[in-house]
C-alpha cells in the first residue's frame, strides 16, 4: 500500500513539474484557439480590418480592400519590402500565430533616387519616394515624361534638367488627392535653363500644373525656357501651381536665353512669379540684338488666369522683350497681372531700345509699371533710336492700371520718341480711359472709341465707369 501512494505521489510531482514548464503552451492551447491577421496598406489607402480565424485551420484570407493611385495590388507578403512569404489575395493559409500582411503593389511611376552624376528620365511616369532627393548632374528628359510630386517631398535637381526642342516634361502633384506640398528645385549651369534648353537650344514643351517648382538659370540661361541662343519653346502653367523662375543673366524669367525670343507661353491658373536676369524680361525674350528687334522679342504669350508677377532685370520689361527686344503679343483675358519693367523697360511691351508689340487685354486686372524711360504698356526707352515705338493696344474689359517711367507715359511710346510713334489705344464698349499726370489717374479722357487719339499721361487707367 505504501509503495503505491509513493509511485503515485512521484507521478503527480512529475505532472506538476511537467504543467509548470509548459503551462503557456497549455493555456495557449486551451484558451487561445484563434490567432489575428493584420494587413498594412504599404503605402495605399483605405482601411480593413483584422481577421480571426481558428489556430491551425485552413481559412481563406480577407480580400484586398486597400487601393494605391497609379498602381496595381499584387498580393501580400510577410515583409514590406516583398522579401519574405508571399501569398496571394483570398488565399487558403493555416497559421498557428498572429501574423501582419503587407499589400504588395506593382507598376506605378519610375523612382528617381539620390544621383551622383546626370540622369535620364525616359518616357513615362516618375516621381520620388524619400523625403528629399538630390541629383546632383544634370537630368535630361527623353520623349515625354510625367513628373509627378508627392506632397512633402522635394527633388533637387542641382544642375537643372534638360528639355530640348521635340520632348516633353509635364509636372504635377502626385494624384488628385494631393495638396500640392510637393517640391521642385532645379538650378541651371552657364548657358542652360533652369528647365528646358542647354546651349543652343529652345526650350521643349514644358508643362507645370501642380507642385512648388522653383527654376533658376544659369549665366544666359532662362529660368524656364531656353538655354544661351535659345527661345522659350512652348511652356505651360495651369492649375494649382507655383512656380518661381528666376533668369541667369540675360535670361527672361520665363521665355528665351540670351539672344532668344520668348516662344508661346500659356498661364491659366497657379500663381507665377518670374523675374528676368540683367538685360532681360520677367516673362518673354532674354537679351536681344541691335540689329535685329525680333531676337529677344516677347514672344507669344496668352494668359486666361492665375496670379502673375513679372519683374524686368535692366533694359528689359516685365512682360514682353529683353533688351533690344520688340514685346511681342500678349492676351488677358482672365487673372491678376503686375509687370514691372527693369530700368528703361515698359512694364508689358519693348525692352530698351524697342517697340511696344501688340497687346490685347479682354478681362482680369491689370497693373503695368515702366521704369525710367519705359511705357508702362507700350515702348522701352529709346536714347538714340530705331524702337520705343508704342503697342498696338486693345482694351475691352477689366481693370488695367498703367504708370510709365520717370519720363514716359502710362500707354504709349518710350521716352525719346515722338507722340505719332505711341501707336494705336482702341477701349472696347462700356470702358472708360482716365489719364492723369499725376497719381492716381482720375480725369476721364475717352469714352468707348476704336482709336483714342488724345494726349497720352503718365498714369493712366481703363475700366469700366461704375468700377
Amino acid at each position: 500500500m505504501r509503495k503505491a501512494f509513493t509511485i503515485i505521489l512521484a507521478a503527480l510531482l512529475l505532472l506538476s513539474v511537467f504543467v509548470s514548464c509548459n503551462q503557456d503552451d497549455l493555456v495557449d492551447d486551451l484558451f487561445n484557439s484563434s490567432v489575428h491577421v493584420t494587413f498594412d496598406s504599404n503605402g495605399g489607402t483605405g482601411t480593413m480590418n483584422p481577421q480571426v480565424m481558428n489556430k491551425n485551420t485552413e481559412t481563406a484570407l480577407s480580400a484586398n480592400a486597400f487601393t494605391r493611385t497609379k498602381y496595381a495590388f499584387n498580393g501580400w507578403n510577410t515583409k514590406a519590402d516583398g522579401t519574405g512569404t508571399a501569398y496571394a489575395d483570398g488565399a487558403s493559409v493555416s497559421l498557428d500565430s498572429d501574423i501582419t500582411l503587407y499589400a504588395q503593389w506593382k507598376g506605378g511611376p519610375s523612382i528617381i533616387k539620390n544621383t551622383e552624376g546626370t540622369l535620364t528620365l525616359s518616357s513615362g511616369d516618375w516621381t520620388i519616394e524619400d523625403t528629399t532627393v538630390t541629383v546632383t548632374g544634370r537630368i535630361t528628359v527623353s520623349g515625354t515624361v510625367n513628373l509627378l510630386l508627392p506632397d512633402g517631398k522635394t527633388l533637387n535637381a542641382s544642375r537643372g534638367i534638360t528639355v530640348s526642342e521635340g520632348n516633353t516634361l509635364v509636372i504635377d502633384k502626385f494624384d488628385s488627392e494631393s495638396t500640392g506640398t510637393g517640391t521642385l528645385n532645379a538650378t541651371g549651369v552657364n548657358n542652360s535653363a533652369g528647365i528646358g534648353g542647354e546651349i543652343n537650344q529652345a526650350g521643349g514643351n514644358i508643362t507645370i500644373k501642380g507642385g512648388t517648382v522653383t527654376a533658376t538659370g544659369g549665366y544666359s540661361g532662362a529660368g524656364i525656357g531656353g538655354g544661351n541662343k535659345g527661345s522659350g519653346g512652348i511652356i505651360t502653367i495651369s492649375d494649382t501651381a507655383d512656380v518661381t523662375a528666376n533668369g541667369g543673366e540675360n535670361g527672361a524669367g520665363i521665355g528665351g536665353g540670351y539672344y532668344g525670343a520668348g516662344g508661346t507661353i500659356t498661364i491659366s491658373g497657379g500663381t507665377v512669379n518670374a523675374t528676368g536676369g540683367d538685360s532681360a524680361a520677367g516673362i518673354g525674350g532674354g537679351y536681344g540684338k541691335y540689329d535685329d528687334h525680333s531676337v529677344g522679342a516677347g514672344g507669344t504669350i496668352y494668359i486666361s488666369g492665375g496670379d502673375i508677377t513679372a519683374t524686368g532685370g535692366d533694359g528689359g520689361a516685365g512682360i514682353g522683350g529683353g533688351f533690344n527686344g520688340n514685346g511681342g503679343t500678349l492676351s488677358v483675358s482672365d487673372g491678376t497681372v503686375v509687370a514691372n519693367g527693369g530700368e528703361n523697360g515698359a512694364g508689358i511691351g519693348g525692352g530698351l531700345y524697342a517697340n511696344g508689340g501688340i497687346v490685347t487685354i479682354e478681362g482680369g486686372t491689370v497693373s503695368a509699371t515702366g521704369n525710367a524711360g519705359g511705357a508702362g504698356i507700350g515702348g522701352g526707352n529709346n536714347f538714340y533710336g530705331g524702337g520705343g515705338a508704342g503697342a498696338d493696344v486693345t482694351i475691352s474689359g477689366g481693370s488695367v492700371t498703367a504708370t510709365g517711367g520717370s519720363s514716359a507715359v502710362g500707354i504709349g511710346a518710350g521716352h525719346g520718341q515722338n507722340p505719332g510713334d505711341n501707336k494705336t489705344l482702341t477701349i472696347g464698349t462700356g470702358m472708360a480711359l482716365y489719364g492723369d499726370s499725376t497719381s492716381p489717374a482720375q480725369t476721364k479722357r475717352s469714352d468707348a472709341t476704336e482709336s483714342y487719339t488724345g494726349d497720352r499721361y503718365r498714369y493712366m487707367l481703363a475700366k469700366q465707369p461704375s468700377i
